[in-house]
């Protein structure tokens, strides 16, 4: 798992070749919010890379982008239930970003 500070540190190590299983985006980050990343990520050369948004609430989620959304305060139950859709088995979380 690699773990960016905000959305700019995000799409620049998601630039540097990794194959993500999966990118974890809060909604609400300085600099470039998750919904901009989502969007970045859409437009890249790897549009399909599953993206889940974080946040305390629904609204201003921008639905489209986003294959998951967990609102927080979530379960871990439910974040292994996204890993399990996407076979992604919890112990090789390795390729991952979390923003």
């Amino acid at each position: 798992m690699i773990v960016a500070h905000d959305g700019v540190e995000g799409t620049q190590i998601y630039n540097n070749g990794f194959n993500f299983d999966l990118v974890i985006t809060d909604i609400n980050m300085p600099e470039m919010n998750g919904n901009e990343v989502a969007k970045y990520i859409r437009a890249s050369h790897k549009p399909d890379t599953p993206i889940l948004a974080a946040s305390r609430s629904p609204y201003g989620i921008e639905k489209e982008y986003f294959n998951f959304v967990l609102i927080k305060p979530f379960k871990l139950e439910n974040l292994l239930d996204i890993l399990r859709i996407l076979e992604i088995k919890p112990e090789h979380v390795d390729n991952a970003v979390s923003l």
